[in-house]
């Protein structure tokens, strides 16, 4: 048998306070600024367990940020892999809103 009561409990969480470029380090995003940016993934499908490791994960603010990071996966990354793959979107922050204690 369970025996409950009610209780107050602050919780310490990790949350998201900006949104910076990984390429150039621009803050796209913040409590004071909104902004469209890029949310790109890469990786490959290869077989083996290092597919999944592949797997990595960017905020890019604009299309020069963009091509760059491109041009970057070809010359390194996708290089001898038939599986590679580059994933961008478009995407919205608008501006990032957190309670302080």
């Amino acid at each position: 048998m369970r025996i409950q009561a009610r209780k107050i409990v602050k919780q310490c969480k990790i949350i998201d306070i900006s949104i910076k470029c990984d390429i150039c380090g621009k803050i796209i995003a913040d409590a004071d600024h909104e902004n469209e940016y890029y949310q790109l993934a890469t990786g490959h499908h290869d077989w083996g367990n290092d597919s999944c490791d592949s797997v990595r994960s960017y905020d890019i603010c604009s299309n020069e940020c963009l091509q760059k990071r491109f041009n970057e996966y070809l010359n390194e990354e996708a290089e001898g892999s038939y599986t590679a793959y580059f994933e961008a979107r478009k995407a919205w922050s608008g501006k990032i809103q957190y309670e302080e204690d």
